[in-house]
């Protein structure tokens, strides 16, 4: 065996192909490509280094006898553009930070992204420009001159670029829409990220992007947006506003508040931060307003699951919050696990229990406070009303089962601020806890729920609707006096007749709610529950809603059949029609994370009405259409405006 190269060609092989020894070597390449001694392929107008590094190629000078070819399937971008017409930049220095990391700088000066969200020094040193472009670049003027630096070369090549763009017209460019004004306002010229983040008047919005919590002046608002936005939501009011504040205006001067708790509730109210902003939203756009506060998330999040072994009430609330962020953002795996994970700590602190019978708090002085044991509560119906919406009716995903919650519904918002104790009812209706003595027990233990007690009621119907739509095979037939259909429709007539006036979808309503920052947990009420109703008809509408076990109706019964479709529609409307009177009041009056999927339900379903269902030669379809046309404009643009604090409402909008 030969002790040779493996890589060297035996002799003998004449058959393989040889290298010669001999190069030709072209000397008629651009300009530039000559001054960096690289090879040049020769294109006609400008060649393909210049035109990967967005160069005005000098040409190809007075040489003669060029081989310039292009080949037949190459289609040659424009200067400064890529193939897919974006802009194309190339940055020839990175900042110090981003240059000691080994990280792709962006460039941005006076500091580029990845500074600005990781709150660094960002330094740029002004060397030299490199050989090859002083070699083409004119000489200076007089010996006196200063040598240009690389910073100055890539102002010129940005400034160059803008006139090799290609003209356009005007009149033919669809303008990109920013929230919240239409494509009829002027687009703002592109900026970077920290001069977007900057308001008319000259405040800095850069901060909501660190990872770091701002200065205390500027977290109490980032609170005071939590508590206006999202406590009165579905049942996360269970965090006692007073109290709270009282513990973070003690401990943030001497740097003992940041808890996971804390950095969450300011990522939640970062984004409504920048929506009463009008300086930010003109100046900034929607994607800029969804990543505020995504980066103090991460960071409860860090917290959370580093405090796992310490299973706490301050750290469920946290994780309850911070599954109602990773929803927000399209997390939904890490959302998923939140909830698990939040189930299994409140069986841990047997929130599930009261803490003890004396619910009025009037024996021991030293037992927790009455508002400690609400929020207790509250904090047992928030999880839940999460457990619910992820079980979404099907009993391996459900972890919490209805009987296993022996505590009463929440009271409601002014006794628990007051920390007044009172008696309510539980998810029976016009039942209370039976350990509770006679004599302490209210004429109407009602009178002391608010919206939170009759939210969690209609969740738990709506758990036994989506139940029996996943189970239809097991069920008897719909049109049966004594069916499970029945009976779901009488639970929710019944649920709709007992609720108080005062929670009414009503004008007045709206204002009074409005002013106590409740509208848009009226509003999400309201929606459940005609979206329940909706859940509950779409047994008539099998083919849209995929059900995989559908009722076969008979001949006899297909009147049956389209008054479940009408029901359908006509719950359908009715949530378009609350949400469009909602909207009418602030957009962050839809704050909640299902008010998305409601509104796309809802226009799903009047679409699919109108063309898959109305009988064209019994009723007149354009009456219809003039009808529903207005909600289905609502609903679009409502999707829209709210993208920026959604994931799900971009995946809609696509």
């Amino acid at each position: 065996m030969s002790g040779g190269s493996p890589f060297l060609v035996p002799p003998g092989d004449g058959g393989l192909p040889r290298r010669s020894g001999k190069t030709t070597r072209s000397r008629s390449g651009c300009i530039i490509c000559r001054a960096r001694k690289v090879k040049c392929d020769e294109r006609p107008g400008t060649c393909l280094n210049c035109d990967r590094l967005s160069i005005s190629c000098s040409g190809y000078g007075s040489q003669t006898g060029s081989r310039r070819l292009q080949s037949p399937g190459h289609t040659q971008a424009p200067n400064g553009l890529t193939k897919a017409g974006t802009a194309r930049r190339r940055i020839h220095s990175s900042c110090g930070a981003c240059r000691s990391s080994k990280t792709r700088c962006s460039g941005e000066k006076p500091r580029c992204l990845r500074c600005i969200r990781k709150d660094l020094d960002c330094l740029y040193k002004s060397v030299p420009a490199p050989a090859w472009i002083r070699n083409t670049l004119p000489p200076p003027s007089s010996p006196t001159e200063a040598p240009i630096s690389l910073d100055q070369c890539t102002d010129n090549a940005a400034t160059d670029q803008t006139a090799l763009l290609p003209p356009s017209n005007p009149s033919n460019l669809e303008l990109p829409s920013r929230f919240p004004y239409d494509a009829q306002t002027p687009t703002p010229e592109p900026r970077s990220m920290s001069a977007e983040m900057e308001s008319q008047t000259g405040d800095s919005f850069s901060w909501l992007l660190l990872p770091t919590l701002p200065e205390n002046e500027k977290i109490f608002e980032l609170v005071e947006e939590y508590f206006t936005n999202i406590h009165h939501l579905r049942c996360l009011a269970f965090i006692h506003k007073p109290s709270f504040i009282q513990k973070l205006e003690e401990e943030l001067p001497l740097k003992r508040g940041c808890s996971s708790l804390l950095y969450i509730i300011c990522a939640l109210g970062a984004k409504f931060y920048c929506l009463r902003r009008p300086g930010v939203t003109r100046g900034s756009s929607p994607e800029q307003i969804f990543l505020a506060g995504n980066e103090w998330a991460e960071e409860a999040k860090r917290l959370c699951y580093s405090e796992l072994n310490t299973i706490s009430m301050e750290n469920l609330m946290a994780s309850v919050l911070l599954h109602d962020h990773e929803i927000r953002i399209g997390n939904y795996s890490s959302a998923f696990t939140l909830s698990g994970a939040c189930v299994r700590m409140a069986q841990a602190l047997q929130l599930n229990l009261e803490y003890s019978a004396d619910i009025l708090c009037t024996k021991s002085i030293s037992s927790p406070s009455p508002c400690s044991r609400e929020a207790r509560r509250r904090l047992m119906w928030s999880i839940y009303v999460m457990d619910s919406w992820v079980g979404s009716g099907v009993d391996q995903l459900t972890l919490l089962n209805d009987f296993d919650l022996k505590i009463q519904l929440p009271c409601h918002e002014r006794n628990f601020n007051l920390q007044i104790p009172g008696i309510t009812e539980t998810l029976e209706e016009g039942n209370v806890l039976p350990f509770i003595p006679q004599h302490q027990r209210p004429p109407q233990p009602k009178d002391n729920m608010g919206l939170m007690a009759y939210f969690a009621r209609l969740v738990c119907i709506r758990k036994k609707v989506l139940r029996h739509v996943k189970h239809l095979a097991e069920s008897q037939m719909p049109w049966l006096p004594e069916s499970e259909f029945g009976t779901l429709v009488a639970s929710l007539k019944q649920w709709r007749d007992t609720l108080p006036d005062n929670m009414d979808f009503s004008t007045a309503t709206i204002y009074t709610r409005k002013e106590s920052s409740q509208l848009g947990g009226l509003c999400l009420v309201h929606c459940t529950y005609q979206h329940t109703l909706v859940d509950l008809y779409r047994i008539g509408l099998p083919k849209l809603f995929k059900i995989r076990a559908p009722v076969y109706f008979p001949h006899e019964q297909q009147d049956f059949l389209q008054h479940l479709q009408y029901c359908c529609f006509i719950h359908a409307r009715e949530i378009a029609t609350i949400i469009k009177l909602t909207a009418a009041h602030g957009t962050r009056m839809l704050a909640d994370t299902w008010i998305v999927v409601v509104a796309h339900e809802s226009l799903k379903v009047m679409l699919y009405y109108l063309t898959n269902v109305v009988d064209s030669t019994k009723y007149d379809k354009q009456a219809i259409l003039d009808e529903i046309m207005p909600l289905l404009q609502s609903n679009v643009r409502i999707l829209k405006l709210i993208a920026p604090m959604f994931a799900t409402a971009k995946r809609c909008n696509r």
